[in-house]
């Protein structure tokens, strides 16, 4: 039986291939799942949704044409904030890679971290991109529904209660010591 070079080349591609896994293999595809964590989120928010994971695709989220900086060490120069960390699973129960997004400070597209995968050598991990604007309407969405506004403490009554009549005092103490200050300047110069 004669071997082509053609029957050769796709046996080494059949058995090249057989390492990938399945789920490295459709990196670019949605994902089943996406889980986002970060500031003002109560746990995680898990998002299964068909429309808002198409969103979350590789690709579709982050701009890959708009990376930023060509240095491994660039960050953006404007002050971020604590950033929402978002996993994406391709795969139910295995994460597939990590971002982490920004609100863009200014009102732009938010800024994306590639954290990257753990298993999987990337050169994109540690590289920072721009949203896409669809990604950016999706995390504002996300962010508006699930992100509880920071409470500040209201004063206390006791406070209010106990605090109004030592300033009181306190007022008083200080008119009497600077009566008694000036009288005893007054007997002085007398």
């Amino acid at each position: 039986m004669r071997l082509t070079i053609r029957h050769m080349l796709f046996t080494a591609l059949i058995f090249g291939l057989a390492p990938i896994p399945l789920h490295a293999a459709l990196a670019k595809g949605v994902p089943v799942k996406v889980v986002i964590t970060g500031p003002g989120i109560a746990g995680e928010v898990e998002i299964v949704s068909p429309a808002l994971l198409n969103t979350f695709a590789s690709g579709r989220f982050e701009q890959l044409s708009r990376m930023m900086g060509k240095d491994i060490n660039f960050r953006p120069d404007v002050d971020l904030g604590e950033g929402y960390r978002i996993d994406r699973y391709l795969v139910e129960g295995s994460v597939w890679d990590t971002l982490t997004y920004y609100r863009d400070p200014e009102g732009g597209e938010g800024y994306i971290l590639y954290e990257g995968n753990e298993s999987i050598y990337s050169r994109l991990k540690g590289r920072w991109y721009r949203a896409t604007p669809q990604a950016d309407a999706a995390m504002h969405q996300v962010l508006k529904e699930y992100v509880k506004p920071r409470i500040v403490p209201a004063l206390s009554p006791n406070l209010v209660i106990v605090g109004v009549p030592v300033m009181g005092v306190i007022t008083l103490l200080i008119t009497i010591g600077l009566r008694s200050h000036r009288n005893y300047k007054a007997r002085l110069a007398a």
